[in-house]
């Protein structure tokens, strides 16, 4: 099949066949001195993959009908983005971990009047004899297949993921190249000539408000400069700062606010360079700015163009690579790890940037390292936290942290002093650590394909006709033990368990000293029989094979084998130590599976939930939210995980919330506690799905040496 039949045409699917020369690159999209429509390639380098795909005008055409619905480059960026999702893996790649990187836009113009029928050339010039005013309008539709809604719907809906976007400090002046070079000291670059080309601009006669739109254009960039009329230096300077803005940075800045908005991590740049011999002909010094896609060359292996690289270009292309590579690998460009003098901020709304230059700026963190050292209560949470690390750099990214939580918090106790929502925030310990320094959420779930999981413990079943006699609330806080603070260790799910079987222990009279997590973690290591599954310590671990562990081991007390804030393999597992804790325990413990989950469900699993607790306390999994980390007191009603990532044990009950115990420390919320509020219809974070409970026990009065 000819390539031009398939013009104004999805993309399909292509699987490989046979032997495929590839030592030389694919054609390339049809421009002004050349046409070909056979040009949908992917060019794979190891280890790096470079998925590069330029879109000609043709596959942005829409009829706007069903004829030729539109979104075809759309269409080929997709199918080459499922390509490589089906077939990286035999090239060294990882389908889980695709970076994806736009540059330009592929495209430059929606053409009005083609036909499939139509040449490449024919297109081409077509395109190449639109008025000045249509040279960049092309675009998106909604077209049901590939942008089912509005793209700035969409945007607020998708998952966060990190992102990082930017803008050349002169992106119009690559298109105003000519007229700078030929006729700078034309009427153009006059006010009213500026105003004249401003008029005529598609982009300023989309808005329903023109007038009042044309007159603040003219009012900030053009009135305000107070600029002589015949400065045609200055007015060709404004001219190409209200193009960039109006066709780039305000589109990028406010995509990357998107992200921001729905919890992504968004990070924002300027590249301010352009190299001293690059564009010799343009010697006026007010307009050497970096012109549109002057950052690719330094992204690239492209070199310097046409003339020799300085010093400065090589120390910004390795600057810059550096910041990329690090990006696709951790989603931050400049991670603690990374050794590169700068910090690179996250976008929040006072629109914090980097200026990329040989030696790359950012604006804020001159001002914030006075601050740094000032602020005492500021060092007073730096100074709780244990085991933060000694860093300048990382001390920097915990104060800049701490400045955007204490406004979250601020903003969030308006809206508790309104009684818009029932718990109140805190700037507390977590909110000066760094992300690898919080306690990771790492409680596993059995596997997918798992729909119940149940131990051979019976547990007693609901009188549905004797709920009258029944305890409205429990609390069983005054049988647990001291909450111990399971730092950065990934351990959760043995401090939960253990917490549980220390409270289940006493309320039965069997009052013992706080139980070793330390050993749970470092001992809990072989794959269990009965599910195939294994611990893996400060890594993660199962409620299912650490009860098996338990029924099957002693357990010694805390003070002789104290928690060390991180665990070792199985061989680091201390023997011969006095245990404490009994041998054989009966759990209940099991898992129901989202399948299983609906309205009718959720009523049923709280009320299970609660004849659990009634008897004792339970250890649960928790779908846990970063908003969790700045609770400080009362019910709290805000955001949860998406999934149950963290162990905890439900500890009391009222009609209107949970009592939680965490194993943040007893500095944290409630004395340690969380009050989770109860809403009908809701599983309270998930915390009905997944559980662990001790229910009975057989205790032998004597000791005995090892474990």
């Amino acid at each position: 099949m000819m390539a031009w039949m398939l013009r104004y045409k999805y993309a399909r699917r292509k699987d490989p066949e046979g032997l495929i020369d590839a030592m030389n690159y694919g054609s390339k999209c049809s421009q002004s001195n050349f046409t070909n429509e056979d040009c949908l390639f992917i060019n794979i380098f190891t280890p790096l993959l470079d998925l590069e795909i330029k879109s000609e005008d043709s596959r942005f055409f829409t009829s706007k009908d069903d004829t030729i619905p539109g979104n075809y480059a759309i269409s080929d960026m997709t199918e080459a983005l499922q390509w490589t999702k089906r077939y990286i893996k035999f090239f060294g790649g990882d389908p889980n971990r695709i970076t994806i990187c736009g540059q330009s836009s592929g495209a430059e113009s929606q053409i009005l009047r083609c036909m499939r029928s139509a040449t490449a050339t024919e297109l081409q010039n077509a395109d190449m004899h639109l008025p000045y005013s249509h040279f960049m309008q092309w675009g998106t539709v909604i077209d049901k297949v590939y942008l089912p809604d509005a793209v700035e719907n969409l945007a607020m809906k998708r998952p966060p993921l990190s992102v990082m976007g930017g803008v050349t400090a002169g992106e119009w002046l690559l298109f105003e190249q000519g007229n700078i070079r030929d006729h700078l000291k034309s009427d153009a670059y006059m006010r009213q000539g500026i105003i004249h080309r401003l008029r005529d601009l598609y982009e300023m006669k989309c808005w329903n408000n023109y007038d009042a739109i044309l007159q603040r254009t003219i009012s900030h960039y053009i009135d305000s400069q107070k600029v002589p009329d015949d400065d045609h230096v200055v007015m060709a300077g404004i001219w190409i700062k209200l193009m960039s803005d109006l066709d780039f940075t305000a589109a990028v800045l406010r995509d990357l606010k998107y992200f921001a908005t729905t919890g992504s991590a968004a990070y924002l740049y300027s590249f301010d360079y352009l190299s001293p011999l690059a564009w010799s002909w343009l010697n006026v010094t007010e307009l050497r700015l970096a012109p549109h896609s002057s950052d690719k060359s330094y992204l690239y292996e492209e070199g310097c163009k046409g003339y020799k690289c300085q010093d400065e270009d090589i120390a910004l292309r390795d600057t810059i690579q550096r910041c990329w590579v690090n990006f696709v690998l951790t989603g931050n460009p400049t991670p603690i790890s990374s050794g590169l003098p700068f910090i690179w901020p996250k976008l929040d709304g006072s629109n914090r940037y980097v200026s990329v230059m040989p030696s790359p700026e950012n604006d804020s963190r001159a001002k914030l390292q006075n601050v740094l050292k000032n602020d005492r209560h500021f060092q007073k949470l730096r100074n709780k936290f244990k085991n933060l690390k000694t860093d300048p750099i990382l001390d920097f990214l915990r104060y800049e942290k701490y400045s955007e939580v204490k406004k979250e918090v601020d903003t969030h106790n308006e809206k508790f002093g309104k009684g818009e929502t029932t718990y109140k925030a805190e700037v507390n310990k977590f909110t000066v650590a760094s992300e690898d320094e919080l306690p990771p959420f790492t409680l596993k779930m059995p596997p997918s394909s798992t729909v119940f999981i149940k131990d051979s413990g019976k547990r007693q079943k609901r009188d549905e006709n004797s709920t009258s006699s029944l305890s409205d609330s429990v609390d069983w806080r005054p049988f647990m033990k001291p909450i111990l603070d399971q730092e950065s260790c990934g351990g959760c799910w043995a401090f939960a368990m253990l917490g549980m079987l220390e409270g289940f222990l006493k309320i039965n009279e069997k009052d013992l000293s706080p139980l070793s997590v330390q050993q749970l973690l470092d001992c809990d290591r072989a794959t269990d029989s009965k599910y195939g599954l294994a611990n893996g310590g400060c890594d993660g671990g199962y409620f299912q094979v650490a009860s098996n562990f338990l029924k099957n081991n002693f357990v010694t007390s805390g003070s002789d084998y104290p928690f060390t804030g991180s665990s070792g393999p199985s061989s680091a597992c201390i023997t011969g130590l006095p245990f404490i804790s009994p041998k054989i325990i009966t759990f209940d413990t099991g898992y129901v599976s989202m399948s299983q989950i609906n309205n009718d469900s959720i009523v049923k699993l709280e009320k299970d939930m609660e004849d659990r607790v009634r008897k004792g306390p339970v250890a649960v999994g928790l779908a846990t939210a970063s908003a969790m980390f700045s609770y400080g007191s009362g019910i709290y009603d805000g955001q949860c995980g998406s999934s149950i990532n963290h162990a905890v044990v439900i500890v009391g009950f009222t009609p209107d919330y949970w009592i939680i115990r965490n194993s943040w420390g007893a500095d944290f919320g409630e004395e340690g506690h969380i009050r989770l509020a109860r809403k009908a219809g809701s599983d309270a974070c998930m915390i009905y799905r997944y559980w662990a409970q001790a229910l009975k026990v057989f205790y032998r009065r004597f000791r005995i040496a090892g474990c």
